[in-house]
């Protein structure tokens, strides 16, 4: 008998149900909701868990319950293997998108919910218009997100990742300096690496925190950009931007994306900087299902429509 049967050796696998529930509500009562079990039973459970594991698992703070470190280690793990069970159980269904009623989450950037987002709606509607879409920002941890299985797919600009997720690159973007149309630069066909270094610039960060491709370049060069205002969303870089001297650095795509809404003159980042990728990532549990295989073509599918548009 291998180690990881006699492991799993006089251990009801419906434990991991229990203590899932135990460990995502960080809750006895509700956790004893969720499973259709009384508070009784539930601490039963958790009692006999917290032999099994030689560790309290849950601890009282206050008025409530917190995981232990052991706890917190194992939440992850738990969660994945309930996920794995409830599709091994599942019986396996083929997939019509005609007649599906399924839902999506799909985790994008601003940039895309403006450029990829309605050429995805209008597949849907016209491929598949039982199927329902909720579109996450990617302010969200979104690898966290894919792992706890609260998001099918994501879109995002991503280096390395572990070995429970794939992806597959759908599109590349480029960046460029955008300016009010009477920003004192406003007139010339490029600037130098000393006029960028000089302008006050305005950044996006979602997350509100600095240093991105930009600064990293710049640093490398021992060079330092004022960053007078960050904010959340290129939209309102754009309209900052439009009506002062600040500029900004963003996605191309972003900006011929709102052309017509604000003015503004674009001209190239006066030094040499790599293109970026936006790649597809969904996790290794996903690859198989047909729904979610059939969700990801179109993605890829509706990401080249994009980049032939020119708003990639």
């Amino acid at each position: 008998m291998s180690d990881v049967h006699v492991a799993l050796a006089g251990f009801d696998t419906n434990q991991l149900v229990l203590l899932d529930a135990l460990l995502q509500t960080q809750s006895v009562s509700i956790a004893a909701k969720r499973v259709g079990l009384s508070q009784s039973a539930m601490s039963h459970a958790l009692g006999r868990l917290r032999r099994h594991f030689a560790d309290k698992l849950l601890i009282r703070a206050g008025q409530r319950l917190v995981m232990t470190s052991r706890g917190a280690e194992l939440q992850p793990l738990v969660r994945e293997a309930v996920i794995a069970m409830e599709r091994v159980f599942t019986p396996g269904e083929s997939f019509s998108p005609a007649t599906s009623k399924r839902s999506f989450s799909l985790i994008l950037t601003e940039l895309l919910e403006l450029t990829l987002l309605p050429v995805l709606d209008q597949r849907l509607q016209s491929e598949a218009p039982g199927v329902d879409l909720c579109a996450l920002p990617a302010a969200l941890n979104p690898l966290e997100e894919l792992r706890e299985g609260r998001a099918d797919a994501a879109v995002t600009v991503r280096g390395e990742l572990s070995r429970d997720l794939n992806k597959e690159v759908i599109m590349h973007g480029e960046y460029a300096v955008i300016m009010g149309s009477e920003h004192p630069l406003a007139d010339r066909a490029t600037l130098s690496i000393e006029e960028f270094v000089a302008a006050e610039h305005v950044l996006v960060a979602p997350r509100g925190k600095s240093g991105g491709i930009i600064d990293r370049h710049l640093s490398k060069l021992g060079l330092e950009r004022r960053l007078a205002r960050k904010v959340s969303s290129f939209w309102a870089a754009m309209v900052l931007v439009a009506r002062s001297e600040l500029i900004a650095t963003l996605p191309k795509a972003a900006v011929v994306a709102m052309q017509g809404h604000v003015e503004l003159v674009r001209v190239p980042v006066p030094f040499p900087l790599a293109n970026f990728s936006y790649d597809l990532v969904w996790h290794k549990r996903l690859g198989r299902d047909p729904a979610q295989q059939w969700f990801r073509q179109v993605l890829l599918e509706c990401a080249e429509v994009v980049a032939a548009a020119g708003l990639s």
